[in-house]
């Protein structure tokens, strides 16, 4: 997003771009500042801005255990989407969707020896959901309303339409208005 004056616009503040034509107009993005490039000449500031992966990818899973034997976070005989919510939960992800297993998924297994419990540390939420899913064919993705789904899905869908747009004389861009929120 470029915009003259970024007054007022925090990082991780939320963005929505709403896109049309011909009085046709569509939500294509949901997500959060992450960055600010600012240009002198012209004045202009280019706002970059994440889908609301953002979260999930920026927290880390770090163990605040003292036992340096268990310096890392445990998973046992647990259900891998309850897995995957408390680990978005911990991400303060607060829009998800999360499918239901049938037959149920379990992480761990507290009938054998501990190697088969599942460990992760020092690693994104995002990375850790993607281990999860990788276990049970399942995948993480964010849509353009800003949710963050877990789910099976075989294969992926598309979720929107491409949007292609040109400006200038005879494009598609007749104007853009920006709002923040």
């Amino acid at each position: 997003i470029r915009i003259s004056d970024a007054t007022g616009i925090l990082a991780n503040q939320s963005v929505q771009i709403w896109q049309g034509y011909n009085g046709l107009v569509y939500l294509t993005f949901t997500g959060l500042t992450d960055g600010f490039d600012y240009s002198e000449y012209p004045t202009e500031v280019t706002i970059h801005c994440k889908d609301m992966m953002k979260l999930p990818i920026d927290n880390f899973l770090v163990s605040e255990s003292t036992d340096p034997a268990q310096p890392y976070f445990t998973f046992n005989q647990v259900l891998a989407e309850s897995a995957v919510q408390q680990i978005l939960v911990d991400s303060k992800v607060t829009n998800y969707v999360i499918g239901s297993s049938s037959p149920p998924y379990y992480i761990g297994d507290p009938t054998r020896s501990p190697e088969f419990e599942w460990r992760v540390n020092l690693v994104s939420a995002a990375d850790a959901c993607t281990s999860v899913g990788s276990l049970i064919g399942w995948h993480l993705w964010a849509t353009p309303d800003g949710y963050i789904h877990f789910d099976n899905l075989d294969p992926v869908p598309q979720v929107t339409s491409v949007w292609t747009y040109r400006d200038g004389p005879g494009g598609n861009i007749k104007g853009i208005t920006v709002s923040v929120t």
